[in-house]
């Protein structure tokens, strides 16, 4: 009798051990494999339940994890399916997809960081992976990084005919936002002759006159000129800005101004090219005041947005009565943000060498920084500017230092009859630094100015008329530079 106890004691705890060995696995692996079919047969509700059954047999079993995280990301249960995708990855991070699992989940939750960190692994050690490329590409385009983007996704339009369209669709916009408007085309027409959605077919059409558009903008040449007649009350004998002499006098003048540029390179990232531009006055009257400038323009302008930067060099020789008056070397830095769509800022620098011909005691330097606001509106093409600076003039002789600071602000837009105007309004303050230069004072004035132009093309786009009003009052706590100034000209613009 006892023999017999103890036979099936020992039977039992084998059977119970058993049990318990085919629960840890053969059970769970029974419930994974049912999971596995329901999720093939795309019954997701039941691919759950058996999935979770399998994990209640099997708790740290790393693929039942990874195969519940796929199939509540199919459910788009985003924050489920990162739970257990995310215990997957800490239980074996070498899981066949569960990387692209966890990048395809950050993508659908717009995590573009997370989703291209992932993307990348899985790249790595398969490197034409279609869905990691064009999802990967997808990030990457959703993070401006325009450049990787578009060999990502060209990579899984190249592999998979039926992600081509898809593919080349940001690929396109990938192109047009690194300044290679070409491809961006050829792409955009590729998209638009071969998509079935209607959709995205009008989409492309407007990438390609948008593109086609920017395109006739940024030609690589310009050309304006202007002539105009006009009548000024006071006439100034600084051609250079500088804003102390003007003669009391009023005439009739005739101004002339033309500039040309051209860009060797000419790419929506890249501009590098050279420009000239000259101005010229002559007098009815006071002939004897008669001046030119001629400015040679050197410049480069690189990156896209939000940021792009420039960078300039200008000498310029200014010439009074057929006489050399200054020449100036001006560098000149500046960067562009483009804060919204219709919104951006600009930083400027310049650095200014001058050399007054007839005058040693006024060369120097002069220093200037600026900033400028400009907000566009919608409607009737227009914008509000605003901006302002500081510039700092040193000169071998101290009596011509002096700092000087300048506030603007300004709208533009179209008017009436086609007419567009603006207005400008500008206050500046200048004060010399030497304490005896002037009658044994510091001089120091404040400047009002009002600034208005109205223009119209006459034909085509080309040939304009324009008319320009401005006024000027300066104070000085020294009353010898207190001085109004009344400026009105009509002219006539072509442009190409």
């Amino acid at each position: 009798m006892v023999r017999s106890l103890c036979f099936v004691s020992v039977v039992l705890l084998v059977l119970c051990h058993a049990a318990w060995v085919f629960a840890q696995t053969g059970g769970g692996s029974t419930y994974y494999d049912l999971g596995v079919f329901a999720y093939e047969d795309a019954d997701y509700a039941d691919a759950e339940q058996n999935f979770k059954k399998a994990l209640e047999l099997a708790p740290q079993n790393a693929v039942y994890h990874h195969y519940l995280g796929k199939t509540y990301l199919k459910m788009q249960r985003y924050e489920a399916a990162e739970t257990h995708l995310e215990r997957a990855w800490s239980l074996d991070a070498a899981l066949p997809d569960l990387a692209y699992d966890l990048g395809f989940l950050a993508y659908k939750q717009s995590d573009y960081k997370a989703g291209t960190r992932y993307f990348d692994k899985v790249i790595k050690e398969e490197p034409t992976h279609v869905l990691a490329n064009y999802y990967g590409g997808i990030c990457l385009y959703q993070q401006k990084r325009y450049k990787k983007a578009a060999a990502r996704l060209l990579t899984a339009a190249e592999k998979s005919p039926s992600l081509k369209v898809n593919a080349y669709y940001y690929a396109g916009i990938c192109s047009y936002y690194s300044g290679e408007d070409g491809d961006a085309l050829e792409k955009m027409r590729f998209v638009k002759t071969n998509t079935e959605s209607e959709s995205l077919q009008a989409s492309a059409a407007k990438w390609i006159e948008r593109i086609e558009s920017a395109g006739r903008e940024r030609k690589p040449y310009s050309l304006y000129a202007r002539l105009a007649y006009a009548y000024d009350d006071n006439v100034p004998l600084e051609p250079a800005n500088q804003e102390d002499l003007f003669s009391d006098e009023s005439d009739s003048i005739v101004t002339g101004y033309a500039q040309g540029k051209y860009n060797l390179i000419n790419r929506r990232d890249l501009i590098l090219g050279a420009g000239l531009s000259h101005y010229q006055t002559w007098h009815q009257e006071l002939d004897e005041y008669d001046m030119t400038g001629t400015t040679f323009n050197l410049f480069s302008q690189f990156g896209g947005r939000p940021l792009s930067f420039g960078l300039s060099y200008q000498p310029a020789l200014f010439r009074l009565d057929d006489e050399d008056y200054l020449l100036r070397h001006q560098i000149r830095p500046e960067m562009l943000w483009a804060v919204s769509r219709r919104s951006s800022l600009r930083f400027g620098y310049r650095y200014a060498i001058n050399d007054f011909r007839q005058d040693d005691d006024r060369d120097g330097s002069t220093h200037r920084g600026t900033i400028d606001f400009v907000r566009r509106f919608a409607a009737r093409g227009g914008y509000f500017l605003a901006g302002g600076g500081y510039e700092d003039n040193t000169a071998d002789e101290s009596d011509y230092d002096y700092g000087r600071w300048e506030l603007k602000a300004g709208l533009s837009g179209d008017l009436f009859w086609k007419i567009r105007g603006s207005i400008i309004g500008q206050l500046v303050g200048k004060a010399y630094k030497n304490e005896d230069a002037f009658y044994g004072k510091t001089r120091d004035d404040a400047r009002l100015g009002a600034f208005v132009t109205l223009s119209r093309n006459i034909y085509r786009e080309w040939l304009g008329l324009s008319a320009e009003y401005s006024y000027i009052r300066n104070s000085s706590n020294i009353d010898d530079f207190d001085y109004t100034r009344q400026v009105v000209s009509l002219g006539v613009t072509a442009k190409f």
